[in-house]
């Protein structure tokens, strides 16, 4: 699978999705068509935790069949992280990652991003960036 270009519009969309959110993580699906990566999708984030994302199943296959449509696929998930870096976190890497997984962008409310390649082992870092 080869490193999407991530656009600026696309990450400064996803950046006032996380700025609108905090203190809580926000978290949806980066949409493709084709190889491109062309836009988001917000999802709701199901748990109250402060410190943590969860996408309802029910509200991801419904996401999917939408976007399937209409020629679009997810291609991986954005979430935030309000209060640390761009990097994943213990439960990132414990609950994303495998072949399935997709891309993982990790944003900040100051501006920085991360786009990762999730493994069983060491997530790999595919793009970096702040705006």
């Amino acid at each position: 699978m080869p490193t999407p270009l991530m656009p600026d519009r696309l990450l400064r969309a996803i950046l006032r999705d996380a700025r609108a959110h905090r203190p809580r993580e926000c978290c949806g699906l980066l949409v493709a068509r084709g190889d491109r990566v062309e836009s988001h999708l917000p999802l709701r984030n199901a748990t109250s935790a402060p410190a943590a994302f969860s996408i309802d199943a029910l509200d991801c296959a419904a996401a999917e069949q939408r976007l399937r449509r209409t020629g679009r696929r997810p291609a991986g998930v954005y979430h935030s992280h309000p209060f640390g870096p761009p990097h994943p976190s213990r439960r990132d890497r414990d609950l994303l990652w495998g072949e399935h997984a997709g891309w993982q962008l990790i944003v900040t409310p100051g501006g920085a991003w991360a786009l990762w390649q999730p493994t069983r082992g060491p997530w790999r870092l595919l793009q970096q960036g702040a705006l």
